[in-house]
């Protein structure tokens, strides 16, 4: 079965991480990963996107899913990938929220680096 994969941008809001964890990247390093929802319109409309995070991407989604208090506002910059399942690969995210929000998660983020800056830390499991 071919792959196909195409430039796409997603411009909505945040539903929710299905999941969280890790993944075997090339030369054995273990990198986060998350798996979310994207909604851009009603899910009946096919407006619900399945977006799959890794790296930096994936430890951002968490930290600000974390430090808001409801649905956030967001892009996704990635590249829409069929191999059997639909999925968006992000290669940027990014988050629109009150500063309050932002501070949170810049802190959430700053800490899991300290104590870990191997890069492939982060909580694990949504």
């Amino acid at each position: 079965m071919g792959k196909n994969s195409n430039h796409i941008i997603l411009s909505g809001k945040f539903a929710r991480i299905l999941w969280a964890g890790v993944t075997t990247a090339r030369g054995g390093l273990t990198v986060p990963v998350v798996e979310g929802l994207v909604d851009t319109d009603l899910p009946a409309l096919g407006g619900r996107h399945h977006c799959v995070f890794y790296g930096r991407q994936a430890l951002k989604v968490q930290a600000y899913q974390q430090a808001a208090a409801g649905l956030l506002d967001v892009k996704v910059d990635g590249w829409l990938r069929s191999d059997g399942q639909v999925r968006v690969v992000a290669d940027q995210v990014s988050f629109y929220c009150d500063e309050a929000t932002r501070k949170r998660a810049n802190a959430m983020l700053a800490e899991w680096k300290a104590a870990a800056p191997a890069a492939a830390q982060g909580p694990v499991g949504g």
